[in-house]
């Protein structure tokens, strides 16, 4: 089954206060919303692969799923290309 969730890696720290890790039963509860597996194919990705680095970390080291990988190229390969389709996000495009 194929799947495509967004879950921000800025989800699993408390962002807006001291930074830390959430605890292991939030991270849990923030990462079951996909409902898959330990064992499922996960494949992580962001812009260039830092941020999905960290939600990476927190699938395999605290929350043991087997089969994670994260892609590290998806919006910096896809944009070498000028024929690949994009959306404009109209919300912060700023009229320069």
């Amino acid at each position: 089954m194929e799947n495509d969730t967004h879950i921000d890696w800025a989800e699993a720290i408390n962002f807006h206060s001291d930074k830390k890790m959430k605890s292991l039963e939030e991270l849990e509860s923030i990462y079951s919303q996909p409902q898959l597996a330990q064992n499922d194919p996960i494949i992580v990705y962001c812009q260039s692969g830092i941020r999905s680095a960290h939600t990476a970390f927190v699938l395999t080291q605290l929350l043991n799923y087997k089969n994670v990988k994260n892609y590290d190229g998806f919006w910096t390969e896809w944009s070498y290309y000028s024929d690949l389709l994009f959306e404009i996000d109209h919300s912060t495009q700023t009229n320069n």
